[in-house]
């Protein structure tokens, strides 16, 4: 929170509290007006925050930041100085450190070439979309963060765990919605890793780590069918678009015969 708050470019802060037992309530009140405190006293789950912060903004981007991971002062002027009207989302590159002692654990997330924006019809956006971005990474507009976080199921889906899914399907469906998106090759973004997270509790338990490749190969596999339906929506269209004409026709030739 203090490195949203510490940011070069101004930006609002919304801290959502869902059933936190400890001093919470009392830390955030010394930051006063600086900051937006939503606080609920059952957790419902990091989707459910992520929904109620995100529509309790006003502005048109909007991005969610863990309460483990931290951002440079540049991030908010480095990527959105990318964002243009034919940007989904810029993601800015992100290193993993250890929460208790501080120490960088991996350095780089993303191994992109370069800063820039990228065609998501690109090779480049085939492995972006192939990539698990963490939601610390990347900024988008709100309205697409609003239709992309499901608090309940995908059609036919029948995994789940822990929340996981949303994240990489609301940069999926930027990437059906956008010609382009952007990429800062500088890692600016902070993930802290501890013994409850998901990603390190997945890597020493096989079931997690099985349950949880399952949940995003049901998003990817979404993903997949919504590119295909996008892809033959001309055509089916245009059949649509025939057959009414058709049906036109058929109704005004029937009513010319019947004059006669």
């Amino acid at each position: 929170m203090k490195s949203a708050l510490a940011q070069s470019e101004k930006c609002d802060v919304f801290v959502v509290d869902h059933g936190s037992t400890d001093k919470t309530p009392e830390v955030l009140a010394s930051f006063g007006a600086s900051i937006t405190y939503l606080r609920r006293e059952d957790d419902l789950g990091p989707i459910f925050s992520w929904i109620e912060g995100v529509m309790r903004c006003e502005t048109e981007f909007v991005k969610i930041l863990f309460d483990d991971d931290f951002l440079m002062p540049n991030y908010v002027h480095e990527v959105m100085s990318l964002m243009d009207e034919k940007t989904g989302f810029v993601a800015s590159d992100a290193f993993v450190f250890d929460a208790m002692s501080g120490k960088v654990i991996v350095p780089s997330l993303f191994e992109f070439p370069r800063t820039g924006r990228f065609k998501t019809s690109s090779l480049a956006g085939e492995k972006v979309a192939r990539l698990m971005i963490s939601p610390s990474s990347f900024v988008m507009r709100r309205s697409d963060l609003i239709s992309g976080l499901y608090g309940g199921h995908l059609p036919f889906q029948k995994f789940h765990h822990h929340g996981a899914g949303p994240d990489h399907y609301t940069k999926l469906l930027a990437m059906l919605r956008y010609s382009h998106f952007g990429i800062v090759r500088e890692p600016l973004v902070a993930l802290g890793s501890h013994e409850n997270s998901i990603t390190i509790k997945s890597q020493s338990d096989l079931v997690q780590q099985k349950n949880l490749r399952a949940v995003y190969n049901e998003v990817w596999l979404f993903y997949q069918q919504l590119k295909i339906l996008r892809t033959v929506q001309p055509l089916l269209l245009w059949g649509q678009r025939t057959a009414e004409l058709a049906i036109g026709w058929f109704r005004t030739a029937k009513r010319i015969i019947k004059f006669k």
